[in-house]
């Protein structure tokens, strides 16, 4: 199973590798592989993950854009790189989240970057549908599971930007 790049992340439960959690002794473990080149910096690596991106599929790219930075990070590594991609922006009802929303809107307008707006009823969502996200992955964050939502309406390969999951004090 190839989950990642060369699977260079994996995870998993009792020296299981893409396992999950049955019971609340089970040991959970991290890999993180090495880099097969020399790293540039976070610009570079951004337009080089891009492109590694668009070489790995012949399908449509769709960046899934919050309007947050992560997000916007992404857009603009493809943009920059004049890679083709088309960007989904999740606008819950009652403009509950026109705050997020307006500025990936404004982005992708002063970038030229063609969006969709697709629209989710969130409170709904949450009240019911939010469980055939969250029980077969055991996410119990509402936003990962929204996420897969919208991972789920848009034809093509979804992309997304998401903070550093590893940290090191």
């Amino acid at each position: 199973m190839n989950l990642t790049h060369n699977n260079h992340f994996k995870f998993g439960y009792n020296h299981e590798w893409f396992k999950f959690r049955q019971s609340d002794t089970d040991q959970w473990m991290v890999k993180y592989g090495a880099c097969e080149r020399p790293v540039g910096d976070f610009y570079a690596e951004c337009l080089a993950t891009a492109a590694l991106i668009r070489d790995t599929t012949s399908e449509p790219l769709r960046v899934l854009l919050s309007g947050g930075s992560d997000s916007e990070i992404v857009v603009r590594a493809f943009h920059e790189q004049g890679i083709p991609f088309r960007a989904a922006i999740c606008q819950f009802n009652d403009n509950l989240n026109l705050h997020d929303i307006s500025f990936g809107v404004v982005l992708c307008e002063q970038l030229g970057v063609k969006y969709d707006l697709i629209p989710l009823n969130i409170t709904r969502f949450l009240q019911g549908e939010f469980l055939k996200y969250a029980e077969p992955t055991m996410c119990r964050s509402p936003e990962l599971c929204s996420t897969m939502w919208l991972a789920d309406q848009v034809d093509g390969v979804p992309i997304l930007g998401s903070g550093e999951c590893y940290l090191v004090k």
